[in-house]
């Protein structure tokens, strides 16, 4: 269809507008122009767009409103008002609501767009901005051009051949690319997964994997090398033949040729020669220990006699056979412990070196020493072929003894008298009658003397010993019991019994010449007071404390019920302050912090 000059995109519809004929008055010339109710969307932007008759008049479009009708925003305005009682007649033509060739439509919205379609208002394109055009679906706008190019607001699909698909998925912030869809960079690169396993094929050059734009962390080149890097340093490089690994190589589980070595890390076991060690290290055949080929400790089970040999390049130095039986230098070992040593008759040596520094030896008489090779002996051992009693004696020489253990197990240290006569289980000395004394309970007797005594005929002189016998037990200095605990558990001090307030047998004084408050040390005080009272407060003492107040005064002083403390009167079972007479003594216990019994002479 063509009107005047411009060329419509015609549709094979048309509306017609709502009759206005009831508002007719011949004075009125604005109407509204209404399709179904409502302003049609897009409206009209031509009056040739419109057709219009009055009582049976068609009306001329004329933009000018000189003559016939013309559209103002969205009403109808006749240059002449219609009588009333004329009929109306109206319809937007075919196309009027498509583009008009050559013409311009309104700028729109993403909820109204003004390039819409017959059956969908909500869905179609609108200008978002200067120099940018947006597309709504429903009113929400998923699609904007503009200078920048083309924005997606919402998911976005490219379908391909056999379901090789990519999705942009708003919600996830993802660009998935399904089964065999590939991400191809230049003619050689391309990322991809098939459906099972993923891949990133490289087909020209090497494949570099960077940081920080140009720190190298993995290089892997066509039919060669792989190398990994750490902060641009190259620590593993693999080849025809393995791997080199520069550096420490620190794993939670590793073999290296599971003929040679495996590491069990989840049992903390290794295995050498062996796939599955049983122990923390398992190593089949000989075990060497090296700083040379010329000199090496070797560990060698015989599976002959099965014993294990422990060899100095390759002369053996020790074994244990099969059954347990260990040899120093001894190949056949007949007792759980043989060592051979030197020369002569000795059993045991160990020296420093061969011409002499400290050493030790036990002779097969059981005698021996203990000292420096080629000077004088320090300590002499004697198993009993010497002593009469077979005493183990410990001296420096033979006539000056300083320890003993005899044959029935007493231990004497720097004595071989007073133990015997004491029947001592352990005696030390110092010098003379001087040391530490623990005695056995021989004879009902036993004591505990730590004493440095003069020599005499009280056998118990010294500065302290605790001392036992059937029925007492007693501590003592110098020679006088100082305390007796009985076996009816009495104990008895000779002297004063003190604390940190003083004789416990006293009541402590604390002389007052003022007013006075109670404090905690008073526990176990008289308050000697002359003027001025006695207050008591609450939560100062606690439970069990007691103290005692006397009046040293021929006037009246008061005793003081401090706030939240309960001071009962045992005479009357009465509450509150009380009075003290002139030379008066009261006491006052308490049953906890905060309430106490006073009763005493001259109280009321």
């Amino acid at each position: 269809m063509y009107i005047g000059n411009d060329l419509q995109i015609a549709h094979p519809s048309y509306k017609i507008i709502d009759d206005i004929s009831s508002g007719f008055n011949g004075s009125t010339t604005s109407f509204a122009l209404n399709v179904s109710g409502a302003t049609p969307v897009p409206f009209p932007i031509s009056t040739q767009q419109v057709m219009i008759s009055v009582n049976g008049v068609v009306q001329e479009p004329d933009p000018t409103g000189s003559a016939g009708f013309k559209l103002l925003g969205s009403n109808i305005v006749f240059s002449s008002a219609p009588a009333n009682g004329h009929a109306f007649f109206g319809v937007i033509n075919a196309g009027a609501d498509y583009v008009t060739a050559g013409s311009e439509f309104p700028d729109g919205s993403a909820t109204a767009p003004s390039f819409t379609f017959q059956d969908d208002q909500d869905t179609g394109w609108f200008r978002s901005g200067s120099g940018a055009v947006g597309y709504s679906a429903n009113g929400v706008q998923t699609l904007t051009f503009d200078g920048n190019g083309l924005t997606v607001t919402g998911d976005a699909s490219f379908v391909g051949d056999s379901a090789k698909n990519l999705f942009w998925d708003k919600s996830d912030g993802a660009l998935e690319f399904a089964d065999n869809a590939k991400a191809t960079f230049g003619d050689s690169l391309s990322i991809y997964n098939n459906g099972t396993d993923s891949f990133i094929d490289n087909a020209t050059g090497n494949l570099n994997i960077r940081v920080n734009s140009n720190e190298v962390c993995l290089v892997a080149a066509p039919n060669a090398a792989t190398y990994l890097y750490f902060n641009g340093l190259k620590k593993i490089e693999t080849s025809n033949t393995g791997a080199t690994i520069t550096g420490t190589l620190v794993s939670d589980g590793l073999t290296v040729d599971t003929n040679t070595l495996h590491v069990d890390a989840a049992n903390n076991r290794v295995g050498i020669g062996l796939t599955a060690p049983q122990k923390l290290l398992d190593c089949r055949g000989e075990f060497a220990i090296s700083n040379s080929n010329t000199s090496y400790w070797d560990f060698d089970r015989d599976d002959s006699d099965g014993s294990l040999k422990i060899k100095d390049t390759g002369t053996e130095r020790m074994r244990i056979d099969s059954s347990g039986k260990l040899g120093i230098g001894l190949t056949n070992p007949t007792s759980p412990l043989d060592i051979t040593g030197g020369s002569d008759n000795t059993i045991i040596q160990i020296r420093s070196t061969d011409a002499g520094a400290y050493m030790t030896a036990i002779d097969n008489t059981g005698a021996g020493s203990f000292g420096q090779q080629g000077a004088a002996t320090v300590i002499t051992c004697d198993a009993g072929a010497s002593v009469a009693d077979s005493a183990i004696v410990f001296q420096i020489d033979a006539n000056n003894e300083r320890m003993r253990i005899d044959s029935s197990g007493r231990v004497l240290i720097g004595t071989t008298t007073e133990g015997y006569a004491r029947a001592d289980n352990l005696t030390v000395y110092e010098d003379g009658d001087c040391g530490i004394t623990i005695r056995s309970a021989a004879a009902g007797y036993g004591s505990i003397n730590f004493s440095r005594g003069t020599s005499g005929s009280n056998e118990y002189k010294g500065d302290i010993e605790y001392f036992h016998n059937t029925d007492t037990l007693s501590f003592r200095t110098h020679a006088t019991v100082a305390l007796s605990i009985n076996s009816s558990q009495n104990a008895t001090f000779a002297g004063t019994v003190s604390d940190s307030k003083g004789d416990v047998r006293d009541i402590i004084l604390n002389n007052r010449t003022a007013a006075y408050v109670v404090v905690a040390s008073d526990n176990g005080k008289c308050i000697y007071i002359n003027t001025g009272g006695v207050t008591i407060p609450d939560a100062v003492m606690s439970q069990g404390n007691a103290i005692t107040i006397i009046n040293n005064s021929g006037s009246d002083q008061t005793i003081t019920q401090g706030s939240g403390l309960t001071m009962y009167n045992a005479a009357d079972a009465a509450t509150g302050n009380r009075t003290l007479a002139g030379r008066g003594m009261a006491t006052i216990w308490f049953r906890e912090e905060s309430y106490c019994y006073i009763s005493g002479a001259g109280l009321s």
